[in-house]
């Protein structure tokens, strides 16, 4: 005996722009440029800015872990271990 399953196509919609929604890292993305736009500005200058360094190597940690917890990619996920590799070595 075989179930009838009833299909809607608007909750079918509804989950599938949900997800797409959830998996998107394009924010993230725009937020670890910034934040490493700072980190090189930081480094380049003169002044020692050790709170600061360790403010935007926080939040590249933060980013590298929201990117790495939205994908489901072996690849962004293997990208985002090394990520978080170079910025333990910034802290």
């Amino acid at each position: 005996m075989k179930a009838k399953v009833e299909f809607s196509e608007e909750r079918f919609n509804q989950e599938l722009l949900l997800l797409i929604d959830k998996s998107d890292i394009a924010e993230e993305i725009v937020r670890l440029k910034e934040h490493i736009k700072a980190c090189s500005k930081l480094l380049s200058s003169s002044d020692s800015e050790g709170k600061k360094l360790d403010f935007y190597a926080q939040e590249l940690f933060r980013e590298a872990n929201t990117i790495g917890s939205k994908s489901s990619s072996v690849k962004i996920t293997q990208e985002v271990m090394q990520a978080k590799s170079i910025i333990e070595k910034i802290r």
